[in-house]
């Protein structure tokens, strides 16, 4: 948490998290299971925005963490798997837009 309190007083644009599974707690603590990004954006989150990225497939996982505040989602296997994986989301026309 140290590093992440630095990081956010720098002149970032945002703060990247990446972890295994976006869900997933701390690999040190067996009893703390909160999700580390939504740890790390209520640490900094109002100073710089967080950015997570960790197994998040489906369009209900995305809108899931983006309804507990974590204002950027980064998506990578996803969308190397399924490049038209956008055309999943309830609400988007099949031309990509909103």
């Amino acid at each position: 948490m140290q590093l992440v309190d630095k990081l956010a007083d720098q002149d970032l644009d945002y703060l990247h998290i990446s972890v295994g599974g976006f869900w997933n707690g701390s690999i040190h603590e067996d009893n703390n299971q909160t999700s580390r990004v939504v740890m790390f954006h209520e640490r900094v989150g109002g100073r710089v925005p967080v950015m997570g990225v960790g197994m998040l497939r489906t369009p209900d996982e995305v809108m899931k963490a983006f309804e507990i505040g974590v204002p950027l989602i980064a998506l990578g296997r996803e969308l190397i798997m399924e490049p038209q994986w956008y055309k999943n989301i309830p609400y988007t026309k099949q031309d990509g837009t909103f």
